[in-house]
């Protein structure tokens, strides 16, 4: 980070590379090369699915229109079918391993730039699987999106309300039944065997089902950042609902939340 780059007055909206020197997606060679890459992995695969049919559709016409009929071409299209398909599902791992690159060269950008905020703010900073970033300290924060290049600042005093809240998502249940069967026999002869039962007494008997459901209940962590800053009246993040989730949302609500003087 260039010593020549200062914090911005806030509350403002502003660009990223002019305020911190720092480039969008569009702007980073590293990520436009794994998007260009995945591009082209998606063309390749969609071609792929394209020539599949085709060849089956020819290679059904030539067999058809030749001596051996419907039954040579059938043939000829369902082997042509079995060798494709293996061709399209290793387009398609390609295409998913791109994505996969792509998306891991955006989150590091990200994460890099909240990086260099953090530290030109004096501050902390995270980055969030929808490209935006966010830090802050105890003057005030910045929201970027890493796709539009846009961000906002806020000082302390544009703060209004800061909420924090654990946000049930929902829950997911995975059962199982276990059936056993209870009883007893009287009488003199019994044989099983050769599928079959003979009894000259009787059997008394019942049939037990237990059933196991185990309930995953889902939370996240969702903070709302309330301001009178026309541009950006609310900025809402979600954490994900473990330890380090759990202390950064509560770290930023410690830090932003405006101080309510009750004696005043």
């Amino acid at each position: 980070m260039s010593t020549s780059v200062q914090v911005p007055k806030f509350p403002a909206k502003f660009s990223l590379k002019p305020t911190f020197n720092i480039t969008t997606f569009s702007e980073t060679q590293f990520v436009m090369d794994a998007a260009n890459a995945a591009f082209k992995a998606e063309q390749n695969s969609k071609y792929g699915v394209y020539a599949k049919y085709s060849i089956m559709a020819l290679l059904f016409l030539i067999g058809f229109f030749s001596n051996g009929g419907f039954f040579l071409g059938l043939l000829l299209a369902i082997i042509a079918f079995v060798v494709l398909t293996g061709v399209t599902t290793f387009l398609n791992y390609l295409r998913k391993k791109a994505y996969d690159k792509m998306n891991q060269a955006q989150w590091d950008h990200t994460l890099d730039t909240a990086y260099k905020v953090s530290e030109v703010i004096n501050g902390k900073g995270y980055g969030f699987g929808d490209w935006t970033f966010f830090c802050y300290n105890s003057n005030g924060c910045v929201y970027g999106d890493m796709k539009q290049g846009d961000i906002c600042g806020l000082s302390k005093e544009n703060i209004k309300e800061v909420m924090i809240e654990h946000v049930h998502l929902g829950s997911t249940s995975v059962g199982k039944s276990e059936s056993k069967t209870k009883g007893s026999i009287s009488g003199s002869s019994i044989h099983w065997g050769n599928g079959f039962s003979t009894n000259s007494g009787s059997y008394k008997g019942k049939t037990v089902t237990t059933s196991i459901e185990n309930t995953t209940n889902h939370y996240e962590w969702r903070l709302d950042i309330l301001s009178n800053f026309m541009e950006y009246p609310k900025i809402s993040l979600l954490f994900a609902d473990d330890k380090e989730g759990e202390a950064a949302a509560k770290s930023i609500y410690a830090v932003l939340k405006p101080y309510i003087n009750c004696y005043k």
